[in-house]
């Protein structure tokens, strides 16, 4: 997050976590589908792209998935 209270990790198995900067935990765990291939926090929302190259928006307040793209079929950032 911006203030470096937040960090979220994606992994090849399509899991988020949501950590707890200060305290060091887990704040929750939130899942893709497909292996993650961008984050992004801002405040109590977390945007995340995978390799399929489609978009979630999670609210971490409500510990939910509140919207999502249609697959973008690629990498959301491919290289070029």
């Amino acid at each position: 997050s911006p203030d470096g209270a937040t960090l979220a990790a994606g992994d090849a198995q399509g899991r988020v976590v949501v950590w707890e900067v200060a305290r060091r935990t887990a704040r929750q765990t939130l899942s893709l589908g497909s292996a993650a291939d961008a984050l992004a926090l801002e405040g109590d929302r977390l945007v995340a792209a995978d390799v399929k190259g489609q978009l979630r928006l999670f609210d971490l307040q409500r510990g939910g998935q509140i919207g999502q793209s249609e697959p973008l079929g690629g990498p959301a950032l491919a290289p070029s």
